[in-house]
C-alpha cells in the first residue's frame, strides 16, 4: 500500500525561501530536541495515564506537515509548532512558533489542528496567566497565516468555572467547525463547540452529562459525504468503577446529539478507553480504543497498577448508525496475544498467551484515513512491545523487542469491503543500545486526514520515562495511488423505472512503458460496461460507458459490485449505487372500511405522472383474501395501457360487486398499481376492508 521513494514534486512547486514542503520518507526526523515536557507524572503508574501532547497536521493547500507539541519554557507550558521547510533542496524543521500567548495564558497543552482557508486553526486548553486556580482550564483557538507565517491573536472558546479540557478539533464537509472537549472535573460532561464562521464565534451544545471519569478524552470525526458529526469518549456512566466506550451522532451540525451508544462494555479486567474515530464514504464509523486488563477503573487509562502490568491490545470496531442506534459490523484486536507470544524474545521463560500482556503504552491509539478517489485507507499508530508477567511475584518485566512506534493499515474498497489489517510495521528507530538505557517512545499521534504523501506520525522519546524529551516525526512513505486510476466521471444518482441511462468512467494507464488491459466482472443484469475488456496504451486513458437498464427492477436503492482486473497484476473492487425511481404516483383517495355482501365496494384513486416527459405505463387492480392470499382472478381489473402527458394527474372512481357467498370478516385488501403488469410495480397504494352481512 506504500510506494517506496515516491517523488512528490515539492522541489518545483514553489519559490525558494518562501514555501513549505513534505519531509523525506527515508529517515526519522527530530522535530525538537530537549523539550521539558511529556514525562511520567508523580503518583501515576504509567506515562500513558497522561494524554498525548503531540499532534501531526497535514495542510493540503501548502503540501506541508506541521508538528504541534507542548513544551516547558521557563516553567510556563506552551503549545508550539514547527513545519517542514525546504529551501533549494535542503530540508529542515522551521523556527518554533508559539500558538498560545504566554503573557495571557499559562500551562497550555493538548493541541489539535486542522487546515483553515489560507492557514491553520489550532485548539488547545490553557488557564489564564495569574489565575489563583491552576486547574481552571478552558479551550482556546489560534490561527496560523500561511502568507505571513505568523500566529494571530488567541480566542477563548469556553468559559467554565471549573475546567474545560482536552479539545479535539475537526471540520465537517459542509464547513462547520467542531471542538469536542471535556467540561468539569470528576463527574464531567462532554460538550461540542460549533462554529460556522471559521472560528470567529462558537456555540456550545451538550453531548453527554455526568460521565463520571477523570479523563474522558473525547475525540470527534465528520462524515465526508453528508456532514454528520460524531463524538466518542470513555467513561463510567453506570457508577460501577468500570470504563466503557461511547459514541454519539449529530445529523444537524451539532445542534442536537443522539443518545449515548455503547461501543465497548467495560468489565473486570477489561477497561475500554481512549477511542479514536474516522468515518468513511459509506457512512461507516471506524474506531480504535485501548482495552486494558485492570480489574477496575483504578488502573487509569493504561491499566498499569501496583500489582503488576495489566494492559491489553488496542481494539478495532467498525459500525454505523441506524437512526439513533449504533449497529456493530466488525470487531477485532489489532495485534492479538497469540501473535505476540510467537515473536522472538529475550525472556527467561517461554512466553505464552497467558503470561504475555500485549501491545500497550499506546497513549491514545490514533486512527487516520486517506480518502482516495475510489477507496479509503485506514492507518493506526500505537506504541508496542510485550512484557512478561511473573506468576510468582505478580510483578512484571520488559522482555523481547524494545518499545517502538508501530503502524498498521487497512484498505476499505469502494464496494465497502475490508482487506483486513496488515501486519504491523515499525515507525520509530530506537537502537538496541538506547533501548538498553531505557529510551522509550510515547504519546504517538497519527495524521487524522492522511494525504497522498502518506501518514505523518509524531511522538516523544525519552530515557527512563522522564524529561527532557525529543519530539520525533516520520512519514513512512507515499500512498500507492494505483487504486485511484479509475476516475468516475459521471454516474446517475437515479433512473426512472422504464428508462435507461448512462454513466462514464475514465481509466488511466500510469505506466509509460507497458500496455494495460482492464477486465470488468459483474453479475448485475441491469448494468453493462463497454468496452470490456479495455486495452490502454502506455501513458494513455480511455472512457468506458456504464449502461443502466431499469427493466424488471423494483423502486428503491440498488447496488452493483464490479471487480476490475488490471492485466492480472492486481484487482480493484468498486460499487455502483443508483436509486430506481417511479415516474408515477398511484394513491387511494378514499375507501370504505366495510361493505355488505351483494353490495358494490366503491373507492376513488388518483394517478400522476411526476416527470416532465410523456410516460407509457399500465394500471391495474389486485385483490387479496383474508389471510393475504391473492385473488385467483388477479388482476381483477385491468391492466389498462396508455401514455400519460407530462405532469399529468387525475382522480377516478372504481367499484366491484361483493359476492353473496364472500366469507364474512376481514381484512380483505385491494391494491391500485401502476407500472408493467403483472410483476413490475412502480407505484402502488392499498386499502383494507371487511365484509359484513
Amino acid at each position: 500500500m506504500l510506494v517506496p521513494n515516491a517523488s512528490l514534486g515539492n522541489e518545483l512547486s514553489k519559490e525558494p525561501d518562501s514555501y513549505f514542503a513534505v519531509p523525506p520518507s527515508d529517515e526519522v526526523q527530530i522535530v525538537r530536541e530537549g523539550v521539558d515536557r511529556g514525562g511520567w507524572i508523580p503518583g501515576l503508574q504509567s506515562p500513558t495515564d497522561y494524554p498525548p501532547e503531540r499532534h501531526s497536521v497535514y495542510i493540503p493547500s501548502e503540501d506541508t506537515y506541521f508538528g504541534l507539541y507542548e513544551w516547558n519554557g521557563e516553567n510556563d507550558y506552551a503549545v508550539t509548532a514547527r513545519y517542514w521547510d525546504e529551501i533549494v533542496g535542503i530540508g529542515f524543521w522551521s523556527f518554533e512558533g508559539t500558538v498560545n500567548e504566554p503573557d495571557m495564558q499559562d500551562d497550555s497543552g493538548r493541541p489539535s489542528g486542522h487546515e483553515l482557508d489560507g492557514g491553520m486553526m489550532v485548539a488547545y486548553h490553557a488557564h489564564l496567566d495569574g489565575d489563583p486556580n491552576p486547574s481552571r482550564y478552558n479551550v482556546w483557538v489560534n490561527t496560523f497565516d500561511f502568507t505571513t507565517q505568523e500566529w494571530g491573536t488567541s480566542l477563548q472558546v469556553t468559559e467554565h468555572p471549573v475546567a474545560n479540557t482536552f479539545p479535539f478539533l475537526d471540520r465537517s464537509s459542509d464547513g462547520k467547525w467542531m471542538i469536542v472537549s471535556q467540561q468539569g472535573d470528576g463527574n464531567a460532561d462532554v460538550v461540542a463547540n460549533i462554529s460556522d464562521d471559521d472560528g470567529a464565534t462558537w456555540t456550545q451544545t451538550t453531548v453527554a452529562t455526568g460521565v463520571n471519569d477523570m479523563w474522558l478524552l473525547p475525540s470527534g470525526a465528520a462524515d465526508p459525504s453528508n456532514g454528520d458529526l460524531y463524538v466518542a469518549y470513555n467513561g463510567d456512566t453506570e457508577r460501577d468503577n468500570l470504563l466503557d466506550t461511547f459514541i454519539h451522532r449529530s445529523t444537524d451540525g451539532g445542534a442536537t446529539w443522539s443518545p449515548a451508544q455503547t461501543v465497548a462494555i467495560g468489565a473486570p479486567s477489561k477497561q475500554c478507553v481512549e477511542p479514536s474515530v474516522v468515518v468513511d464514504r459509506h457512512h461507516r464509523v471506524h474506531m480504535v480504543y485501548q482495552e486494558n486488563m485492570a480489574p477496575d477503573a483504578s488502573g487509569g487509562l493504561s491499566g498499569l497498577q501496583n500489582n503488576g502490568i495489566l494492559i491489553g491490545p488496542a481494539q478495532y470496531v467498525m459500525g454505523h448508525f441506524d437512526g439513533n442506534t449504533w449497529v456493530e459490523e466488525a470487531r477485532e484486536p489489532l495485534q492479538d496475544r497469540a501473535v505476540l507470544a510467537g515473536l522472538p524474545d529475550s525472556c527467561e521463560f517461554e512466553p505464552t498467551i497467558e503470561n504475555i500482556a500485549t501491545d500497550s503504552l499506546t497513549g491514545l491509539p490514533q486512527l487516520g484515513i486517506y480518502r482516495g478517489l475510489n477507496s479509503d485507507l485506514l492507518y493506526v499508530g500505537f506504541i508496542s512491545s510485550y512484557m512478561s508477567v511473573s506468576a510468582e511475584s505478580g510483578g512484571w518485566t520488559i522482555c523481547g523487542p524494545s518499545f517502538q512506534v508501530w503502524m498498521q493499515s487497512n484498505l476499505i474498497s469502494a464496494a465497502g469491503s475490508s482487506a483486513g489489517w496488515s501486519e504491523r510495521t515499525q515507525v520509530s528507530d530506537i537502537s538496541i543500545e538506547d533501548a538498553m538505557l531505557d529510551r522509550q517512545p510515547m504519546f504517538v499521534h497519527t495524521t487524522h486526514e492522511v494525504p497522498t504523501a502518506g501518514p505523518g506520525f509524531l511522538w516523544s522519546e525519552m530515557f527512563s520515562g522522564a524529561p527532557p524529551t525529543d519530539v520525533m516525526f516520520f512519514r513512512p512513505d507515499s500512498i500507492d495511488t494505483r487504486f485511484d486510476r479509475v476516475l468516475r466521471v459521471e454516474e446517475p444518482d437515479s433512473v426512472y423505472l422504464g428508462d435507461t441511462a448512462e454513466g462514464v468512467w475514465e481509466i488511466i494507464n500510469f505506466s509509460d512503458q507497458d500496455e494495460l488491459t482492464v477486465d470488468f466482472d459483474t453479475d448485475c443484469t441491469w448494468l453493462q460496461v463497454a468496452p470490456d475488456p479495455l486495452t490502454l496504451q502506455p501513458s494513455s486513458s480511455a472512457e468506458v460507458v456504464l449502461s443502466y437498464d431499469s427493466e424488471g427492477l423494483p423502486p428503491g436503492d440498488h447496488q452493483c459490485p464490479i471487480a476490475l482486473s488490471f492485466s492480472d497484476l492486481y484487482e480493484l473492487d468498486l460499487r455502483v449505487d443508483v436509486s430506481m425511481v417511479s415516474p408515477l404516483t398511484v394513491t387511494i383517495v378514499d375507501s370504505p372500511a366495510s361493505v355488505a355482501r351483494g353490495e358494490m365496494l366503491r373507492w376513488r384513486f388518483s394517478i400522476a405522472n411526476d416527470t416532465g416527459d410523456p410516460r407509457a405505463a399500465q394500471g391495474w387492480f389486485d385483490a387479496y383474501l383474508i389471510g393475504g392470499a391473492p385473488h385467483p382472478w388477479n388482476p381483477f381489473d385491468g391492466p389498462y395501457e396508455g401514455t400519460l402527458p407530462p405532469w399529468f394527474a387525475a382522480t377516478a372512481p372504481n367499484a366491484v360487486e361483493i359476492p353473496m357467498n364472500a366469507p364474512l370478516g376481514g381484512p380483505y385488501e385491494i391494491c391500485a398499481r401502476g407500472g408493467v403488469a403483472p410483476d413490475q410495480v412502480w407505484s402502488e397504494d392499498c386499502f383494507e376492508f371487511s365484509v359484513v352481512p
